[in-house]
């Protein structure tokens, strides 16, 4: 409270953790191409994938724009003796360059591993 005090900011509800426990989230996504395989690329760039996409939404609340982007997602460790998992690993059904970007016209998944938690930690303040 006091920090945001002393930049001006009213205090709507006090919560002392705001700002802090900043963690570098390396991710590490390998992007694979795939044959034989419908995948939200293929759907996607073209006009009637999309029109499927979007009726499969509209009258039965299914398909991709129903679904999170991870359709597997699994917990493990890096260390046996560890007492819980430290590394999460997704696959998508979809590749692009960046998060944001526009998908890839080929085909293609997406597997990728995080480290849940990283050793560099800190806090962001004005």
């Amino acid at each position: 409270p006091d920090r945001l005090a002393s930049l001006g900011i009213d205090l709507v509800h006090a919560s002392p953790d705001v700002g802090e426990n900043l963690q570098d989230h390396l991710q590490i996504r390998t992007v694979y191409k795939v044959s034989s395989a419908l995948t939200l690329n293929t759907l996607a760039n073209s006009l009637s994938g999309k029109a499927r996409i979007a009726l499969q939404y509209a009258f039965a609340r299914s398909g991709p724009m129903s679904m999170a982007p991870s359709q597997f997602g699994m917990f493990s460790k890096s260390d046996p003796s560890m007492a819980t998992p430290d590394l999460e690993y997704h696959v998508q059904p979809l590749s692009t360059d960046r998060l944001g970007d526009p998908l890839h016209p080929f085909p293609a998944i997406t597997m990728s591993v995080c480290n849940l938690r990283p050793d560099s930690v800190g806090s962001v303040h004005a």
